[in-house]
């Protein structure tokens, strides 16, 4: 039951994505940044706020590199947003496999990741392998 001046508990959403999404509602400036991307993203799915999402999908994608992209793919399958940005780190890959997949970064995903990271990670791959089958052709 409600009380006058009573607290409000939001328990599904980070407190960061939460000050982004009221930022954002009051003064067009979310300050979003590569450390709460990720829960903004998945607040604004949830609670279907279009044009933020859009938004924080766009800044998510531009800050994606070959420095961070194994780091953001752990912590979204950890924070389960993958189907939210699933598709921006596949395109993203499809755009730069060769030059971010290198050894480092694949031992250090590996090293940190679980196996259900592993086969969502598979998962991307394939699909990337499937779209870019003439990249995959074996000579006769």
């Amino acid at each position: 039951e409600s009380e006058l001046n009573g607290d409000v508990i939001i328990d599904d959403i980070q407190p960061q994505a939460f000050e982004c999404i009221i930022r954002f509602a009051y003064c067009q400036n979310p300050n979003i940044t590569p450390e709460n991307v990720l829960s903004l993203i998945k607040a604004c799915d949830k609670y279907q706020i279009h044009t933020l999402h859009k938004i924080g999908c766009d800044f998510f994608r531009s800050v994606l590199n070959e420095e961070n992209f194994c780091a953001f793919f752990y912590q979204a399958v950890e924070q389960n947003v993958m189907h939210a940005v699933g598709d921006i780190l596949y395109n993203v890959l499809s755009d730069n496999y060769t030059q971010w997949l290198n050894a480092q970064n694949i031992v250090e995903f590996f090293c940190v990741s679980h196996m259900h990271q592993l086969s969502n990670f598979v998962e991307i791959c394939c699909k990337f392998i499937e779209s870019r089958s003439d990249l995959f052709e074996l000579g006769s």
